[in-house]
């Protein structure tokens, strides 16, 4: 292994690659300067070539923007980052445990307080991977989830490290401290794992406590971080320094020990405000042991590298931007010259000889009369230079061509040469045709997404955390009856949440179509998650989510029983007791069967329903025709609905003829005993199932008002007790405050 024992050796592997980065800087501002739109190029080369337009015309910003738009688009738009199943977990738990984690996860991270410090990592992350193709992160605590961005000229690995990150064994990252950051963190209690250099820290503050705004310029070794100048010049509006902060560069440098574990050692950047040579010759924090098992629980790098030639290495990506740089410059440049060439048609061009009276007036003018004097003539357009139109509109054709070829985002050219319209069959095939080139991307970025996911999982299973949110995750999860031997990330399968068209909303409107096609194909338990996973391209996420309830894995699998445990109260002419989003398919498929079985053993055996019978049956049918109604307009599942529409008719020939015996035995029976008290008893018998069932629904209402005012009554007292509580606390606080006072 590598000798880090020294200060000096480690500043040593840092440096040996300041020249090379120099070079791979220089390489990223150019692409930078185009992302934003600045000059194509600088005033001294716009006048030593004479050209007077010399602007960018956004081509290159748009397309990096469409294609970080799309990227953010794809891991963010969803109601969740990720989801979360435990494969080995039992199986009647299994599914519960799943939803639970994923819906406590994706709160802190989508809702919780750091909400938006993790929506502007992703920001951040994809605009970088547009731009450059590579986005770094790292998590500096032990037990924080949330990470922090890493500028890419802020991490330095060495040459032929592979993507993978198979054969790293060391990297390093420089952070940027103000004086008071590194003092809470230097001088902390908390940071008992790690050894810091008090006194070297205090060296440097003391060094620095007299800097200001006018000593920023000493922070950056600018040679080797031209993006770091490039960035103060754009803020400053071309002015180098200005108001910049005043920071203390220090490079976090971890490495690999002999049993493969990962230690930190932390050294000052040489051109760092307040460095002295004493600094220089220590450690100024390393690590008592480990900091951790492995590098993935410290850095995470997110790439879209389009470079062919394997193995892929880190300073081998080649990014959209690299790949689009160059189209998009000669696409501006000759813009910009065929505009100066045009404007220069509006100027009249003279030809002068050299008359004997050339001293005087050329020109002269009498109102609407112009005299032109003798050795002055205007060149027609005939001797002038012409520009071949047809060869600037094939260049230009060639140039876009490239640049939507490369580029991860469909766009419609402004003339592609012809005068129709494109039928749908050819814009559906250029947007699969796009889809193909960018499923490489999306690929890529979803395997390397799901290992920074882990990471963070992992963190929040960590027993001794003082993270906040993740103690509060930790006791959700127990609230919630999981198993502390199942929160284990081990155990987990964490999930990628992606939408349809993987970000693209053209594609992700034709898979929607196309999955509406399948529906009906799909399993009952499928098919309301596939029409809420179609409604979103069309309607968005927050009304797909209010619209159409989509079915966890504990909806799907309760949709049947709770058909079949309401069937005996549908029976006795109560409501359904069936909660809403549940599968409308396999509670008609369940009632159904129930209902027909019914009928069935009535025949069996005394082959007469009672009149309470029929009237549940009645019941049953009206819920059933509820259910079936509400499918109407769903054009997926019409071949259902009049399946479920023809077996209810059945059901409902099935009662009629159940009425018709019931009603000929009475009529029998009557004309038997020459009377009509069985009419009469009939009548009481159907007026009492009646009030029954009357009376039955008032005592639910009745109870259900009841528990109402109970819980009133209780949150109430609740509320009583805590103010009680609260006037006890601040007494004992003023009875105490007066104590010493009373003794003295």
């Amino acid at each position: 292994m590598p000798n880090f024992s020294e200060p000096s050796k480690v500043l040593d592997v840092i440096r040996a690659g300041d020249e090379s980065e120099e070079d791979r800087g220089k390489n990223r501002v150019l692409i930078n300067r185009a992302a934003n739109n600045e000059p194509l190029i600088d005033d001294d080369e716009a006048e030593r070539l004479g050209m007077k337009i010399y602007n960018r015309w956004g081509e290159f910003m748009i397309a990096l923007a469409s294609a970080s738009r799309q990227l953010l688009t794809n891991f963010t738009s969803q109601d969740t980052f990720c989801t979360i199943t435990i494969p080995r977990a039992p199986e009647e738990s299994r599914a519960d445990w799943g939803g639970s984690i994923t819906e406590f996860l994706n709160y802190y991270m989508k809702e919780g307080p750091r909400q938006m410090d993790y929506f502007m990592i992703h920001l951040s992350k994809w605009k970088a991977v547009s731009a450059h193709g590579i986005a770094p992160m790292m998590w500096e605590e032990n037990y924080a989830w949330l990470p922090r961005y890493v500028a890419i000229e802020d991490l330095r690995v060495a040459t032929d490290t592979e993507l993978s990150f198979r054969n790293l064994t060391w990297f390093a990252v420089r952070i940027a401290y103000t004086p008071g950051e590194l003092s809470r963190k230097a001088f902390s209690k908390a940071n008992s794992k790690f050894k810091w250099d008090t006194k070297a820290v205090s060296a440097i503050l003391q060094n620095v406590k007299e800097c200001n705004t006018t000593m920023a310029e000493n922070n950056y070794d600018w040679n080797t971080v031209p993006e770091k100048f490039e960035e103060i010049r754009k803020q400053n509006a071309g002015y180098w320094s200005g108001d910049a902060m005043p920071t203390i560069n220090l490079w976090h440098f971890y490495h690999e020990d002999d049993d493969g574990k990962w230690c930190l050692k932390v050294v000052p950047e040489n051109t760092t405000s307040g460095a002295t040579p004493e600094t220089d010759d220590t450690f100024i924090c390393q690590s008592e042991g480990p900091v951790a098992d492995t590098w993935r629980n410290i850095i995470h790098v997110q790439f879209a590298d389009l470079n062919n030639k394997a193995p892929l290495l880190y300073h081998s990506v080649r990014s959209l931007g690299f790949a689009l740089y160059e189209p998009c410059y000669w696409t501006d440049y000759t813009r910009c010259r065929l505009l100066q060439h045009t404007l220069d048609q509006f100027n009249i061009l003279l030809r002068i000889s050299d008359p004997v009276d050339r001293a005087r007036a050329q020109v002269q003018v009498f109102q609407n009369l112009g005299i032109v004097k003798p050795g002055v003539s205007i060149i027609p357009a005939a001797e002038r230079h012409q520009v071949d139109a047809q060869l600037i509109e094939s260049v230009m054709a060639q140039t876009k061509q490239l640049q939507a070829e490369a580029s991860t985002a469909y766009t419609q050219g402004i003339d592609n040469g012809t005068a129709r319209e494109q039928t749908a069959f050819e814009t559906g095939v250029k947007v699969q045709q796009n889809s193909a080139m960018k499923s490489g991307i999306m690929l890529m970025a979803k395997a390397f997404e799901k290992t920074a996911l882990q990471e963070i999982c992992r963190r929040f299973c960590l027993k001794n955390s003082d993270d906040e949110d993740v103690l509060a995750f930790q006791k959700d999860c127990k609230n919630a009856g999981i198993p502390d031997g199942w929160m284990d990330v081990k155990k987990w399968r964490v999930e990628v949440t992606v939408p349809l068209g993987n970000g693209d909303p053209t594609m992700a409107l034709v898979e929607s179509e196309n999955m509406m096609k399948l529906r009906p194909l799909a399993d009952p338990s499928s098919q309301q998650e596939m029409a809420h996973d179609a409604a979103v391209p069309m309607i968005g996420t927050a009304r797909a989510k209010r619209f159409f309830k989509r079915d966890n894995n504990k909806a799907v699998s309760t949709a049947a029983n709770a058909a079949a445990n309401a069937f005996p109260l549908m029976m006795l002419g109560m409501p359904p007791a069936i909660p809403e989003g549940l599968n409308p398919i396999e509670q008609i498929q369940t009632l159904l069967q129930l209902a027909m079985q019914y009928i069935k053993k009535i025949e069996m055996t005394t082959k007469m329903a009672k009149p309470e019978e029929l009237i549940g049956l009645q019941n049953v049918s009206r819920y059933i025709g509820k259910l079936v109604q509400g499918m109407q307009g769903d054009t997926g599942n019409e071949p259902k609905m009049k399946q479920f529409a023809q077996a209810l008719s059945q059901l409902n020939n099935e009662i009629k003829k159940l009425q018709q015996h019931l009603q000929m035995q009475m009529q029998k029976q009557q004309q038997q005993n020459g009377s009509a008290d069985i009419q009469q008893s009939m009548m009481e018998t159907q007026a009492k199932i009646a009030a029954k069932n009357a009376e039955t629904q008032q005592k639910l209402k009745a109870k259900e008002l009841a528990d109402i005012q109970k819980r009133r009554h209780k949150d109430a007292g609740f509320v009583a007790d805590q103010k009680r509580q609260n006037l006890k606390a601040v007494a004992d606080t003023i009875r105490q405050s007066r104590q010493p006072l009373e003794r003295e």
